[in-house]
């Protein structure tokens, strides 16, 4: 299956160009693919559940919203739906279905990618997940943000041993073992509060106010894309390898130290 260099060079195609390049790259069975989605979407149109949008103009959404997307993954923020309705189908909001499936027809057979939805208490978002390559933490490890993907590794590995959520005041303790201290700027992560909050934004982490008998304080768990991306046991195995230890004297020293914390 080809697949672009960089998802750069897909944001920068202009529309016509992008259609071109596609149809260009793609083989024989992956174009059969993207016509056997327009076929399907023409089907609906028959059946009476479609926009007033052509094929032609759909396919012309379809390519507007894949470099949209591919634009704003460049720092994994999800996209809301919302966003997508004023950036790319505008006055077509209604086809906005329609659209979305095309856009994924190309991502798929073209380069590999999935738009996946999210959603939260109150919006929808979307996220790209390379369906090529499911080993994510390895593609993470080999990437320019390796160091805070690593970072992120520990963070849901206390979050997943911890049997729940996890308080920021018990969090930042645990990173303080591991030499990581809250109000310290981190040779290798920077200033890590300010890590941690761009995590939030990926959706790799939630973050809550909680009130208890101590007054509001802030909780962690696992985000919306951390589960759709990653499983805790791969997680767990990939912070036992970072720190060159067996995964069960990682596991074990962990609920050591839980166990001494509620004891104290």
């Amino acid at each position: 299956m080809a697949r672009p260099k960089s998802r750069r060079l897909v944001a920068s195609l202009e529309v016509d160009e992008f259609n071109e390049w596609s149809s260009e790259t793609a083989g024989p069975s992956q174009r059969q693919d993207v016509d056997g989605g327009h076929q399907q979407l023409q089907a609906k149109r028959k059946r009476g559940r479609h926009s007033a949008l052509t094929r032609e103009e759909i396919d012309r959404k379809a390519c507007e919203l894949v470099r949209f997307v591919i634009n704003s993954d460049h720092k994994k923020h999800p996209v809301k739906r919302a966003d997508i309705v004023q950036s790319v189908m505008r006055e077509q909001a209604d086809a906005f279905l329609e659209v979305l499936e095309a856009a994924r027809e190309k991502l798929k057979t073209i380069f590999g990618m999935n738009i996946v939805e999210l959603r939260t208490r109150s919006n929808k978002f979307y996220i790209l997940v390379d369906e090529l390559s499911r080993d994510v933490l390895e593609d993470m490890d080999r990437s320019d943000s390796g160091p805070e993907m690593a970072l992120l590794s520990v963070v849901l590995t206390l979050i997943f041993m911890n049997k729940g959520p996890l308080p920021e005041a018990e969090l930042w303790p645990m990173l303080t073992t591991l030499g990581i201290k809250k109000d310290a700027v981190h040779e290798v992560f920077g200033r890590v509060t300010k890590v941690i909050e761009e995590f939030v934004k990926q959706m790799y982490l939630d973050c809550q106010k909680e009130v208890g008998a101590d007054g509001r304080h802030l909780v962690y768990t696992w985000g919306a894309r951390a589960k759709e991306e990653l499983d805790p046991e791969d997680i767990l195995k990939f912070v036992a390898r970072m720190h060159e230890m067996d995964v069960e004297l990682w596991r074990k020293q962990y609920e050591d130290r839980l166990q001494g914390r509620e004891t104290a």
